[in-house]
């Protein structure tokens, strides 16, 4: 399952320091996506036991899917607090999926263009099957 659900994909690295909601309206305005939240696609993540207490957190999923069959976009906050979703991506906020017949090129451009908005800090590829911590990502 986890073979086909990384299919055709590589992941954007986001260093932003914007809210979830605040990331997908700028996207949504610049690129003009139209990015939409699930909430049951959220990720629950249990946090340490604090004061005797286990805290659930939850992490936004958000996604947008091209017209015409075009490319996917999930996008993942990574942290709240102290947890991380992938605790190997310390310096990045957000991960964004790019699903597309022809990953590499699509994932690349769609690099650049969050390379020129000026909130966001750092927009990194990275290969999902080079992180330990990918099941996390499963939706």
């Amino acid at each position: 399952m986890e073979d086909e659900f990384f299919e055709d994909s590589l992941l954007v690295g986001v260093a932003c320091p914007v809210s979830s909601y605040r990331l997908c309206w700028l996207l949504n305005r610049t690129l003009n996506f139209s990015f939409y939240r699930k909430t049951k696609m959220d990720i629950e993540l249990i946090s340490k036991e604090s004061k005797g207490k286990k805290e659930k957190i939850v992490l936004p999923v958000y996604h947008y899917l091209s017209p015409f069959n075009g490319p996917r976009y999930t996008l993942y906050q990574l942290k709240v607090g102290s947890l991380r979703l992938l605790p190997e991506l310390k310096a990045l906020d957000y991960l964004v999926m790019v699903q597309s017949g022809t990953p590499e090129e699509t994932t690349a451009q769609f690099a650049q263009y969050l390379k020129q908005i000026p909130l966001i800090q750092l927009a990194q590829i990275i290969n999902p099957l080079e992180l330990k911590s990918r099941n996390n990502l499963l939706v």
